[in-house]
């Protein structure tokens, strides 16, 4: 089907095609019709061999988003006219269920038992607009569906789909499948809508928000200011939209709810959302002025004094008062304790990790994540917390050096995510592309921040992925993408990326372009705010920019900047020592570089092998190379430098080895080997490793569920891997895949004594 799409359009199709493609189910003439119109509309692009779909997606009254060309529809037109009128009756109600539907189902909004249905369902099976999908119908074709629904006037389906609502809102189906039909229903006026509402949204909100938040907003426009249903259906949507980060809903509506008279358990949780929300939106004191109001008219035994107790500290750090955090977060999590508050427990406990953090104690911030985790459990209500916890859980592991825990972990949370639909999907994905970046696993990282960065989802939390995919095209001198990901972020300022997002990887890539347009003194300048105390408070990973800063500040001649970047490190290395396997080697690093002293950078160098950070290791080689050859022990220099030149050409780190080689120039060193070129553009060889992993498991059959799980990926991470190698090895189908597989056999891996 790939093909013929591809040799009516003149290129392999690109995703958006091939999407659109999809939408005949495999029917040649369906496939051929659908292409040659798109072609004939000027609506595909043929560029680099790839026919992609350009412009508007779909037609606004089209349930599928694919514009059906008109001989398209007159040749599935002509099939659904051979249906007697019973048989053509129940398939509009078919087409309003959807692509897939229960006989259960269709029993309900039909009004007919299953024995009516057995003759009509046959019919339309016999005409080939129906199969059996499992337990389950469906349309033969999608496009079928969206031709029978689209013969219906925009009245008569909107009708349908309310009177579906009804129906099976009254025979107990679930929230979600009720609230899609209403969300296709314009007139939400009926009276029972607004009394199911009340009821379903609670769960709603948290099994599809964005159904809940459009159903919410229309409903509340029908509704008269006065209406007694108002405030709770106001209140939901409070909550929805900060699930959704729509901050600056949240603080309209709920200023205008805490401005009236509340139901004083609602009142707390509109102020708790309307609070969180001026945080996430950059205005700590406005959040903090909001609590202590709130605070002040509650009393110690309410419902949600625990959470507003734990907001409130969650405030302190952008006010210069963390050290009041502590204490906050220890009456908070008390209070929640003895109310049996899980969710306020579990939000006291994040609030007291971030304490540990600040501290440097990240066995205790490990130790009150898990707590919080254990605490919130499953609860779907939690479902954002338990995402921040298992995240923050990703990064410490990660900081203490539990590199497959970490992984694990940063896994377990995008499946979770995915499942759920959450909005912080992007940035779960960054936090997995981060520990395979410290691993040196950078193609694996590029494909989660591939994802990632195409991924709705908060401004805020999108800055980690633009971060780190900036400073690897930085480090594989490919600046193009660099500065393209970095003019993205370029109006996030230096606090922001520093608090609350922990975006150091940013700052790296900023200073990276820096220097390179204008020299160390100004790359030092990007990274030196970072020894003001208001900001280094802040910073519980500040070791990961103070090498870097040490040797820029040091090419710069600016010692001064050097020794306060080498007392940052060994101020915030206190009380950890040697077995602080991330933190205690950048001290080496930047002592080891202001003392001029090799043997304290090849000390740190043996670290970072112990615990596998390849760039780390290159970096500090190349360093400890420089200070040999300017002691004129030669050949030690170049035997350092020969190491990391190996490690930087095998991570593609271009501008790293360009850098290095320069520094070393003078002194009559260079590679011993010209680097590579990289992996190739296109063929087997192309294949990342972990893209060569899914070739050779596609070669035994799997399909994408089993590749991922197998390897323990996302299913939308493998489908990004497919994609590549599908472009890579100019490949149309799996099966060529599978055949390409096959003249390159898998190399056994050696038995092991």
């Amino acid at each position: 089907m790939t093909e013929l799409v591809g040799r009516v359009a003149g290129g392999r199709p690109g995703r958006r095609l091939a999407t659109a493609a999809a939408q005949a189910g495999g029917n040649p003439l369906y496939a051929r019709e659908l292409a040659d119109a798109l072609v004939r509309g000027g609506r595909v692009r043929v560029s680099g061999g790839v026919a992609e779909l350009v412009g508007e997606t779909g037609r606004a009254d089209g349930p599928d988003g694919v514009m059906v060309p008109t001989s398209l529809v007159q040749v599935i037109e002509g099939r659904l006219e051979l249906l007697s009128e019973p048989a053509a009756e129940m398939l509009r109600w078919a087409a309003v269920l959807g692509q897939e539907f229960s006989v259960t189902d269709l029993e309900t909004v039909t009004e007919r038992q299953a024995g009516q249905l057995v003759r009509v369902v046959a019919e339309a099976v016999a005409a080939g607009v129906l199969t059996g999908a499992g337990p389950r119908l469906a349309f033969r074709h999608g496009l079928i569906r969206q031709v029978a629904y689209e013969e219906m006037p925009q009245a008569l389906r909107s009708a349908l789909h309310l009177q579906a609502a009804r129906l099976l809102a009254a025979a107990g189906a679930g929230a979600g499948q009720v609230a899609a039909h209403l969300v296709a229903a314009p007139d939400v006026t009926e009276s029972w809508i607004h009394d199911w509402l009340a009821q379903a949204a609670p769960a709603l909100i948290y099994q599809a928000p964005q159904v809940a938040a459009d159903l919410l907003r229309a409903t509340l426009a029908q509704l008269a200011d006065g209406a007694a249903e108002r405030e709770v259906l106001e209140a939901d949507l409070v909550r929805v939209a900060f699930l959704q980060w729509q901050h600056e809903e949240v603080e309209r509506i709920g200023t205008r709810l805490l401005a009236g008279q509340p139901d004083p358990d609602r009142r707390a949780e509109i102020a708790w959302f309307t609070g969180y929300a001026l945080l996430r939106h950059g205005q700590p004191a406005a959040a903090a002025a909001l609590v202590e109001r709130e605070l002040a008219r509650m009393g110690r035994m309410a419902k949600h004094w625990g959470w507003l107790r734990t907001l409130h500290a969650m405030t302190l750090p952008q006010l210069d008062r963390a050290d009041e955090m502590a204490g906050m977060a220890q009456e908070a999590l008390a209070s929640a304790e003895a109310a049996g508050d899980r969710l306020g427990a579990g939000y006291a406990l994040h609030v007291m990790f971030t304490v540990s953090t600040l501290r440097h104690n990240w066995a205790a911030g490990l130790d009150c994540i898990e707590r919080g985790l254990a605490a919130v459990g499953d609860d779907p209500q939690a479902l954002d917390l338990r995402l921040i916890l298992l995240a923050n859980r990703t990064t410490m592991l990660s900081e203490l050096s539990r590199r497959d825990e970490a992984i694990e972990t940063a896994r377990r949370a995008l499946t979770v995510a995915e499942q759920a639909g959450a909005y912080r999907l992007g940035f779960m994905r960054a936090q997995l592309a981060a520990v395979y970046y410290a691993a040196g696993w950078w193609d694996d990282a590029l494909a989660e921040l591939e994802t990632a960065i195409a991924t709705p989802g908060p401004g805020g939390d999108r800055i980690p992925a633009y971060g780190i995919a900036a400073l690897i095209a930085a480090h594989r001198d490919d600046w193009a993408t660099a500065t393209e990901y970095l003019a993205e972020m370029a109006d996030v300022p230096a606090r922001e990326v520093i608090y609350p997002h922990n975006a150091y990887d940013l700052l790296l890539a900023r200073a990276m372009a820096a220097e390179r347009s204008d020299g160390a003194a100004a790359a030092a300048a990007v990274l030196a705010p970072c020894l003001e105390p208001s900001l280094a408070d802040l910073m519980p990973d500040e070791y990961m920019i103070l090498p870097a800063l040490t040797r820029l500040a040091l090419a710069a001649g600016d010692r001064t900047t050097a020794a306060a970047a080498l007392a940052a490190a060994e101020e915030q290395s206190q009380g950890h020592g040697p077995d602080d396997l991330v933190r205690f080697p950048a001290v080496a690093h930047c002592r080891g570089l202001v003392q001029a002293d090799p043997a304290l950078l090849f000390h740190a160098a043996d670290v970072y092998r112990s615990v596998d950070r390849p760039l780390e290791r290159a970096q500090v080689l190349a360093d400890a190379a420089v200070l040999l050859a300017a002691r004129g022990d030669l050949p030690a220099a170049r035997a350092a430098f020969a190491e990391a030149a190996g490690l930087y050409d095998s991570l593609g780190a271009r501008w790293d080895l360009g850098q290095a080689t320069a520094r070393l120039t003078r002194y009559g060193i260079r590679p011993r080997q010209q680097p590579r070129r990289g992996r190739p553009a296109s063929g087997w060889d192309a294949l990342t490793p972990t893209e060569t992993k899914i070739a050779y498991l596609i070669s035994e059959g799997r399909s994408n569920p089993d590749v991922a799980a197998r390897l323990f990926l996302s299913r939308n991470t493998v489908q990004t891997h497919v994609s590549h190698i599908l472009a890579k090895l100019s490949a149309r189908s799996r099966a060529e895949i599978v055949r390409e597989a096959l003249n390159h056999p898998e190399t056994p891996e050696p038995a092991t004594a």
